[in-house]
C-alpha cells in the first residue's frame, strides 16, 4: 500500500516539475501572438486538409500531437480511464486527424455546431469513443 503512494506522489511531483518549466519555458522563449491552444475543428480541418506541408500545416501537426499526448497522460493518471488504446496501436497525427473526423462526422447531425468544438474535446470524445475500457 505504501508503495501505490510513494508512486503517486512522484507522478504528482513530476506532473508539477513540468508544468513549471512550461511556464518558465514560456516566459523564456517568449509567446507568439499568433500561438493558440484553443484551436477550433473547423480552422483544424481547414489546415490540416492542405495537400502541401506548409508551415502551418506543419504546426498544427505538431499541435495536434501534444493535444493528444496530453490528453492521453491525463486519463492514464486520472484514476479513472475513459479510454483504452491498445499496447501495441501506434497513433500518428494521420490516426489522430481520423480519430477527430470520425467523431464529427458521428456527432454533426445531432450538434451541427460541432464544427465550432475545441480540438482537445473532440479528440477526447473520439479516443472514448474508438476505444472504449473493457
Amino acid at each position: 500500500m505504501r508503495k501505490y503512494y510513494i508512486e503517486k506522489s512522484i507522478v504528482k511531483a513530476t506532473f508539477q516539475l513540468i508544468k513549471a518549466i512550461f511556464i518558465v519555458s514560456l516566459f523564456v522563449v517568449g509567446i507568439s501572438r499568433n500561438a493558440d491552444a484553443s484551436i477550433r475543428v473547423g480552422q483544424f480541418f481547414s489546415i490540416y486538409s492542405d495537400s502541401q506541408m506548409t508551415p502551418q500545416k506543419a504546426q498544427i501537426i505538431d499541435y495536434l500531437q501534444g493535444v493528444f499526448e496530453g490528453v492521453f497522460i491525463a486519463n492514464k493518471y486520472s484514476g479513472d480511464p475513459k479510454f483504452c488504446i491498445p499496447d501495441e496501436l501506434y497513433l500518428d497525427h494521420n490516426g489522430l486527424y481520423s480519430i477527430i473526423y470520425n467523431a464529427v462526422t458521428a456527432k454533426r447531425p445531432s450538434n451541427p455546431e460541432i464544427d465550432s468544438a475545441f480540438v482537445p474535446m473532440v479528440l477526447y470524445i473520439g479516443l472514448r469513443d474508438q476505444f472504449p475500457c473493457q
